[in-house]
C-alpha cells in the first residue's frame, strides 16, 4: 500500500491539476481506513479551485463510508441543476 500511496504522491506533484491521481489515492485511503487522510487529500485538491466529477464522488464515498454502513448508493444526475437527487426519492410505486 505504501508504494501506491507514494506512487499517487509523485504523481500529483508531476501533475498537481489533475484529478485522477488524488482520487486515487483517496480510494486507497478509504481501503485501509483513513478517512481523515482521505478528506485531506480531497480538500487538498478543492484547494485548487478546479471542478472534478472523480473527486465529487469521492467525496461521496468519504461520507458514506463515515455515517455507517458500506452499501451501495444510487443517485440520479439532474444536469439541469448540475446536482444529484436520491434515486429512492424518484421511484413510483409502480417500479416495484
Amino acid at each position: 500500500m505504501k508504494d501506491a500511496i507514494d506512487a499517487c504522491e509523485s504523481a500529483i506533484n508531476i501533475y498537481p491539476y489533475a484529478a485522477d491521481p488524488y482520487a486515487l489515492e483517496v480510494e486507497i485511503f478509504l481501503l485501509i481506513g483513513h478517512m481523515d487522510t482521505a478528506k485531506r487529500v480531497v480538500e487538498k485538491y478543492r484547494s485548487l479551485g478546479i471542478p472534478s466529477d472523480r473527486i465529487t464522488y469521492s467525496e461521496a464515498l468519504i461520507l458514506k463510508n463515515r455515517r455507517g454502513s458500506t452499501g451501495t448508493v444510487y443517485l440520479n444526475w439532474l444536469a439541469e441543476y448540475t446536482s444529484f437527487t436520491s434515486y429512492e426519492a424518484n421511484r413510483d410505486e409502480d417500479d416495484y
